[in-house]
């Protein structure tokens, strides 16, 4: 991979727009930046919002910032195989994210997740209290806690299952909004849900949407740098979306230090390449000036 691809998470955009935080003299020499249509999708969401042309000024900067970086490299899509760079104008991705409008989909999830989630990590801590430390373990340590191992050993068989009873179930125990693609035999067909399992399953779209949406889903019911309030649990359907982008990428900028940890989390267990940075750590990052 190389090691110059980089993927700035919203929040990064937001900054450097309401001048919070600058970019690193001369980047542009030596990173390449990359768009996604996530990035598009949470800009739409912003712009429309903004009827009072308030925040006009704000929004412009953001949109600018965006133009800025897909200049150098185009906007990162799915296809059903893989996530790819496709070559076109923020414009029109914002056309097609108007078209297809999700928003109230994706409110409407956002607060289901929210409560199954705060209902499993309830039942956890009341049954272990050992549990309430889980955000303090290392990427690597919480894949050996008896309830993150019980719960990727669930999905294994609910994917190998795949009957309809077994998706709603794990529906139903994790407010997963697309525990749907489980039944989706023509793009999801069986596979061992095992680490290191990326170069498997990179081919296939689909399968690393799925990955990266349950094992965000394990870790926030198992308690381990969940996000606690419905707002934040909206926002974190589009960090879903960035994760997957950001597997193009070397390095992944947030300044979210709950969604680093897990991000990173889920990349160990992967076996991806892609590391999770705080801005601050990839600014002094020796490696982005190779």
């Amino acid at each position: 991979m190389d090691l110059n691809r980089v993927y700035l998470d919203y929040n990064i955009y937001v900054a450097l727009a309401k001048g919070k935080i600058k970019m690193p003299q001369n980047y542009s020499r030596n990173v390449k930046i990359y768009v996604s249509v996530a990035h598009a999708e949470e800009f739409f969401n912003a712009a429309e919002k903004d009827v009072s042309d308030e925040n006009k000024e704000h929004i412009e900067k953001l949109k600018n910032l965006f133009v800025r970086d897909l200049n150098n490299s185009g906007i990162l899509n799915p296809s059903s195989t893989k996530v790819f760079n496709k070559p076109e104008k923020f414009d029109d991705a914002l056309r097609r994210i108007r078209e297809y409008d999700t928003r109230e989909t994706i409110a409407k999830n956002a607060k289901d997740i929210h409560q199954n989630q705060k209902n499993f990590v309830y039942d956890l801590l009341a049954k272990d209290k050992s549990s309430m430390d889980n955000s303090n373990l290392s990427p690597e340590e919480i894949w050996k806690r008896p309830e993150v191992i019980g719960a990727v050993k669930k999905c294994r068989e609910a994917i190998n299952l795949r009957n309809s009873t077994s998706t709603l179930a794990l529906t139903k125990d994790y407010g997963w909004y697309n525990a749907r693609l489980i039944a989706r035999q023509s793009k999801l067909e069986p596979f061992d849900l095992e680490q290191n399992i990326f170069k498997g399953v990179r081919p296939n779209f689909y399968k690393l949407e799925f990955l990266m949406e349950f094992l965000q889903a394990v870790l926030n019911i198992c308690n381990y740098n969940r996000d606690k309030d419905e707002r934040k649990v909206h926002s974190g359907i589009y960090d879903t979306e960035h994760s997957i982008y950001a597997s193009y990428c070397r390095y992944f900028v947030t300044n979210d230090k709950r969604l680093n940890k897990r991000l990173n989390a889920i990349y160990y267990f992967l076996g991806l390449d892609t590391r999770c940075l705080s801005f601050e750590n990839w600014y002094n990052e020796p490696e982005k000036v190779s």
